[in-house]
């Protein structure tokens, strides 16, 4: 069907089509700019993400009031006044034209309580959903509570070791706020934390990139030199961590504390207990929390001064650092397919 319209219809629709055709062959300049300045930032991987997600991530120091100050700073002599986008625009560009998140470390929220809350909130909760955050929170309790008791316990026995590990957020070098530094490829450091719960003694294992990757192989490797180091004393270990599967939870880790239980001379029992998924808050994160303080204080330019930044972060009984290398690196993969059946449920 048509529709008549009239002529003050007709010339304000014209104006506008000649307005925006006009801003948009002024502009079409600035806007390439700002897509090769967003693209100008190296990448990095996330922490915790699925292997099949098209989600990029930007470095954790940046954001986009940061991104676009440097942006000012980059073409201010380059580009014409008229030619430099504000904020909102670069805002638009980045939100609707990029798939980019900032890689910033954020305690996990669980989905089963935010589905259960969401859920009773808009009264639409099912008995279904009901018992299974029922069964949830006992778990969670029961773990608390159980973590809670191995504590005490091993505060008042020698034989009993018990401790939480967890791998902190990629730390990335160089890490600086010089402005040339935002555009350059970074070098991705790992830290593997293993927190003693008797004593509150710490120990940090760091490698890079260029020694090892952030795999089951790799975890494993640090808890067992952590087996290691233990004192003669010790007959029972009990490790805590959360249920990541790539990292933890997995065939290859469960060799490894199989192989040092057999061959270690004086533990007998090797317990590694998870928490329940969504609560996995465990001494680790303060240690964390304290290493990403110390390194607000300094600058980091290669990975070995991530070793100095650790030993900074506590002023009293220092966390020990383990530096690892290629070399270090034992391959639980191939002594599972050499020594163990795998049985499938």
């Amino acid at each position: 069907m048509l529709y008549k319209i009239s002529w003050v219809e007709y010339m304000l629709a014209k104006i506008s089509v000649a307005n925006m055709n006009h801003i948009t062959k002024h502009q079409k300049n600035a806007l390439e700019m700002v897509r090769k300045h967003i693209e100008s930032f190296p990448v990095v991987e996330g922490h915790y993400t699925r292997k099949d997600s098209n989600q990029k991530y930007l470095g954790a120091d940046l954001n986009i009031t940061r991104m676009y100050q440097l942006y000012l700073e980059h073409y201010k002599e380059e580009l014409p006044e008229k030619e430099i986008v504000s904020q909102a625009v670069y805002r638009k560009v980045f939100s609707e034209e990029y798939n980019f998140s900032f890689h910033v470390p954020k305690k996990d929220q669980c989905a089963l309580c935010v589905s259960y809350y969401q859920d009773k909130e808009n009264d639409t909760l099912t008995p279904q959903l009901k018992e299974a955050f029922s069964k949830h929170q006992e778990r969670k309790i029961k773990a608390r509570e159980e973590k809670r008791e191995d504590k005490e316990k091993a505060k008042n026995s020698k034989e009993l070791f018990v401790a939480t590990f967890d791998l902190q957020a990629v730390l990335q070098t160089p890490c600086s706020l010089v402005s040339q530094i935002y555009y350059m490829r970074k070098l991705s450091c790992y830290n593997l934390s293993i927190y003693n719960l008797a004593n509150n003694n710490a120990a940090c294992y760091l490698w890079s990139e260029i020694d090892a990757e952030r795999d089951s192989c790799e975890i494993a490797t640090c808890l067992y030199l952590q087996l290691l180091s233990l004192p003669s004393s010790t007959k029972h270990v009990i490790f805590y961590s959360d249920a990541c599967s790539g990292q933890n939870r997995n065939q290859f880790t469960a060799t490894c504390l199989l192989y040092a239980v057999t061959n270690h001379p004086s533990i007998d029992t090797i317990d590694h207990k998870f928490l329940e998924s969504g609560h996995t808050q465990m001494e680790c994160d303060s240690m964390h929390s304290a290493i990403e303080f110390a390194k607000k204080k300094t600058e980091i330019y290669v990975p070995q001064q991530w070793a100095t930044v650790v030993r900074m972060a506590r002023r009293k009984d220092l966390y020990m650092v383990v530096p690892l290398k290629f070399g270090d690196i034992y391959n639980f993969k191939e002594l599972t397919k050499e020594n163990y059946e795998i049985q499938k449920r």
